[in-house]
């Protein structure tokens, strides 16, 4: 709302001093409340934190735990790993593998039989076109694709020059003839050098060079007349075979296509590398100016022959030099485990839920037994997760209170007073304790102690309880963590791995005959749902929010914008009062100053 403001010239009031100190009484419930909108905002915040460590609880420390896979870990250990290293998948039985390795299974390699340049001195680019550097190969077979063209077109254009639409003419297969307006044709002789062509001594004769495609007449071409011509062109492409054979005997077979004016070598050898179904790695070594082929995949996988077949003639056979490069590798590994001969195409593979990774020829021993230290190590990060836990909430609920200190406003002129340092330490003390004793969060604590700390029905008496196998809760003054007695804990889980596991997944129809493991991911699913509920989550909205939490700092709001339009119309009062006093005492003061005016008129 626009008012005229008239300070006091008339009054010599200060008028908008006198205004400010009026309101700032009635803006004190209008500070309140946007005081007390920001400490619901901060225990909304200070719920979601809970929420999210709840959540993370739950997924990293309490689901491993619900899972069978956690405690039957197994380990497999080896006397040589430079023979073989083992793994064991929680199936694997207790036992021990006498392994002896005779040889290795080994990839297949060929390699260029000479150098593919023509000269060492000159040796081919690698990463400069193929068509740019074919004259540099030792042989130039690339079997090039031709393509034939009948009946192309060309419109006379009064001028003896004319252009093909494709360049790298086969010499001595163009047909060339003009089709006159008037009726009739005309048929030249073609030359594909220009000495001959200025020798000839054809009447209608014609120059065509082959790399460039330009025709050059011996006379003008009319408007109207029209050239034909048929010929064969070298399209600068060419492709080439690769065969090679999975670990099952499979053929693969894969034709590369290659455009010799945009493809380099190293582009044709990275695309052979590229596909992981033909399965090679292909790479040029520059010194040596040969080009190696080998496989990505170990063993004998084609008993008729070679592991990578390329044909006798082509790119790869003959312009790269492999076509009679004798194959190296690709052999199978030679083993016997426990007596009993194996064959394998490669060094990894598995017996008896046991995987087994060949390193070198020898003997070893493996050993596979319960892997005590990694069920040990995962308990222990669930204890460590869950003392953490309550350590976070114990700390909430007793976190000290500063009634004195109430949330700092923007627009609070306290703030001109204090440092950035002071205002964060007074920030820091108004938020404090906002969930002293809060009955949720309460409530959580003290079903997450009991669910902990509760035996499991249905056990062996002798193994339902947390005690049984060394964890216990400390002191008084450790507020329900959990303490480990490590060799006790140790000494439950290599004596009963299976025992020690029910402790934590037993399945059941009740919470008290759940393992712990699962009656606490059940319980911290209703309790992140009721905080929720409460507060709200970091994905909602704060236009959407629908929680507790949410509708007392929306109804908050609300009345701060009431409060705010009140206090608005009362200033704007103000101002007109002030305004019309103002006036008041200037029309006064203006007949006040006529009548001394008449007065002083009158004595003279």
């Amino acid at each position: 709302m626009n008012i005229n403001r008239i300070t006091g010239l008339a009054s010599g009031l200060d008028t908008q001093q006198m205004i400010q100190d009026l309101m700032k009484a009635h803006r004190k419930p209008l500070d309140k409340l946007k005081q007390q909108r920001q400490l619901l905002e901060w225990k909304r915040e200070d719920f979601r934190s809970i929420n999210s460590s709840l959540l993370s609880f739950r997924q990293n420390a309490v689901f491993p735990m619900r899972l069978s896979s956690t405690f039957l870990a197994r380990s497999a250990l080896s006397s040589n790993t430079s023979v073989v290293t083992a793994t064991a998948n929680t199936a694997a039985a207790n036992a021990t593998y006498s392994v002896s390795v005779t040889s290795l299974a080994t990839t297949a390699y060929k390699t260029s039989t000479v150098p593919v340049s023509a000269a060492s001195g000159n040796k081919v680019d690698p990463g400069q076109s193929l068509w740019s550097q074919r004259a540099k190969f030792g042989d130039t077979n690339f079997n090039w694709k031709m393509e034939a063209v009948s009946g192309e077109t060309i419109a006379g254009t009064d001028s003896a020059s004319y252009q093909l639409a494709n360049t790298w003419v086969t010499s001595g297969s163009a047909a060339v003839k003009v089709v006159l307006a008037g009726g009739g044709e005309q048929a030249y002789t073609v030359y594909y050098s220009e000495a001959d062509y200025n020798t000839g001594l054809e009447v209608h004769k014609v120059w065509l060079n082959t790399e460039t495609g330009a025709l050059q007449f011996n006379q003008v071409i009319a408007t109207g007349d029209t050239i034909e011509a048929n010929y064969e062109y070298n399209t600068r492409t060419f492709d080439f075979d690769v065969t090679t054979y999975k670990q099952d005997g499979t053929a693969v077979n894969k034709t590369i296509e290659v455009s010799a004016v945009t493809d380099t070598l190293h582009a044709v050898l990275n695309r052979i590398s590229a596909d992981t179904d033909l399965g090679l790695t292909a790479f040029y070594e520059g010194s040596a100016d040969k080009v190696s082929l080998s496989t990505t995949r170990t063993g004998n996988n084609n008993a008729l022959g070679d592991e990578i077949k390329l044909g006798t003639t082509g790119f790869l056979a003959q312009v790269l030099r492999l076509g009679d490069a004798v194959e190296v590798g690709g052999t199978n590994a030679v083993l016997n485990i426990n007596g009993l001969d194996i064959v394998r195409a490669t060094n990894e593979f598995t017996v008896n839920d046991v995987n087994f990774t060949l390193k070198g020829s020898g003997t070893a021993t493996v050993t596979v037994r319960g892997d005590t230290e990694s069920v040990f190590q995962s308990i222990k990060a669930f204890i460590d997760g869950y003392n953490s836990l309550l350590d976070q909430f114990n700390g909430k609920l007793q976190e000290k209170r500063f009634q004195d200190y109430l949330p700092l406003l923007e627009d609070d002129p306290a703030r001109e007073n204090l440092t950035e340092k002071q205002i964060d330490q007074w920030q820091e003390k108004a938020r404090s304790g906002l969930l002293r004793g809060d009955s949720i969060l309460d409530s959580i604590v003290t079903r997450l102690r009991n669910d902990v700390f509760s035996s499991v029905s249905g056990l062996d008496p002798s193994l339902n309880h947390l005690t049984h196998i060394g964890i216990k809760i400390g002191s008084r003054e450790e507020h329900g963590r959990l303490v480990i007695d490590e060799g006790k804990l140790r000494a439950a889980i290599e004596q009963d791995p299976e025992g020690v596991a029910r402790i934590f997944n037993k399945n059941g129809s009740t919470s008290a005959e759940e393992g712990i493991g699962r009656r606490l991911y059940n319980y911290l699913d209703s309790a992140i749902k009721r905080v929720t509920a409460h507060s709200g989550s970091s994905a909602t909205s704060s236009l959407y929010d629908q929680s507790w939490l949410g509708r007392q700092i929306d109804a908050l709001g609300t009345q701060v914008s009431r409060t705010e339009q009140r206090l608005e119309k009362l200033e704007n009062r103000y101002w007109k009062q002030f305004s019309a006093l103002e006036q008041a005492i200037a029309r006064t003061n203006s007949q006040s100053m006529w009548l001394m005016q008449q007065m002083g008129s009158g004595q003279t």
